[in-house]
């Protein structure tokens, strides 16, 4: 009968098993963990390329964009606090990603980290183009507006921040670019949450500029009512810059305009210099218009220099003569029956 051979292997090649399996798996696990690494690396650099694609399209974009002069409903609120709570479960913030048409641009917030000195001619021109839907800065001369853009900057705070402390010393004064605050007269600004109605400042205001420029503290606390952009105007640069004295030249003309005018030639200094106080200067250029409906005016607009022309919208519905008028040209162009047609011609 032919021998079985054993499967059992013999204790020389389970021990000589033993050795290249103890010499082979530290070699194992290194290569394990170098295409461990390896892969996360890709991964790491795939997402660090994807996020700069993404910031770079974005950036891109908010450079053409036109800021918007409405401020957001109450259901544009509810739905953006509705898709903050759908994305939670992420583990990035998607505020990054998002672009928004009353956001301050990335281009302009780049303009406002340098410092003032370091603004380019070219860069204060782009950051005024900016500051060009806001009603307040509007109420600027051209040359006022181009000195407030070489020293704003930016800043962004959230919900329940106080910007204003009742009582501080006025160290600067803001533009709100985007969000809303509230004015309150209690130091912590935790009234505004309580009142039924808070005085709310929205888009396009300013505040706090007759404290900076008289050098008074305070007279009321202003705090954030949800997340806020403001570019402030700090009272070093204000004065160093001859804010001031450009501001009190543009008064000084104001006040001679309106000394010089008729109308005005019985009032008081103080009352002329009190209405040069809270007037303001505007330029327009040729063909563009200046009021839309003369009806719906809530103040009066001197012409200072050069000359404009006004029209009148009349109704003319119910007016005979605008009829009679209209029939005669609609004759002119009536059709003609023509000659080569017999069928024109036929009675019945």
């Amino acid at each position: 009968m032919p021998k079985k051979r054993s499967r059992r292997p013999s204790q020389e090649t389970v021990k000589k098993g033993k050795d290249s399996v103890e010499e082979i798996l530290p070699t194992l696990q290194e290569e394990k963990k170098g295409k461990t690494f390896r892969k996360l690396s890709w991964e790491v650099m795939l997402m660090n390329a994807t996020c700069k694609m993404f910031r770079r399209g974005l950036r891109e974009y908010k450079e053409y964009e036109f800021a918007a002069a409405l401020t957001r409903t109450d259901k544009e609120r509810a739905d953006t606090m509705q898709a903050d709570k759908k994305y939670r479960h992420l583990t990035f913030g998607i505020s990054r990603f998002k672009s928004s048409q009353d956001r301050f641009p990335w281009k302009g917030i780049r303009i406002t980290q340098k410092r003032p000195e370091w603004r380019t001619q070219e860069e204060i021109k782009q950051l005024r183009r900016i500051l060009l839907s806001l009603p307040s800065y509007l109420g600027y001369s051209i040359n006022l507006q181009l000195m407030l853009a070489k020293v704003i900057r930016f800043e962004r705070f959230g919900r329940r921040r106080v910007i204003l402390r009742l009582g501080d010393p006025g160290y600067s004064f803001y533009f709100i670019y985007s969000g809303s605050v509230a004015i309150t007269k209690d130091k912590d600004g935790s009234s505004a949450f309580i009142d039924s109605e808070p005085i709310i400042l929205r888009r396009g205001v300013a505040f706090g500029e007759v404290a900076l420029i008289q050098g008074s503290h305070r007279n009321a606390t202003v705090v954030c009512m949800e997340d806020t952009e403001l570019l402030a105007v700090d009272k070093e640069d204000f004065f160093a810059n001859k804010l001031d004295v450009e501001q009190a030249k543009e008064l000084k003309y104001r006040c001679d305009f309106f000394r010089s005018h008729a109308l005005f030639a019985s009032w008081s200094d103080q009352l002329i210099e009190n209405v040069g106080g809270i007037c303001k200067t505007e330029e327009y250029h040729h063909g563009q218009a200046i009021i839309d409906d003369s009806s719906a005016m809530a103040s009066i607009t001197f012409v200072t220099k050069g000359s404009c022309e006004m029209f009148r919208l009349v109704k003319l519905i119910n007016c005979p003569s605008y009829h009679k008028w209209i029939n005669q040209h609609m004759d002119q162009y009536q059709p003609t029956p023509a000659k080569s047609d017999p069928s024109m011609y036929c009675s019945t």
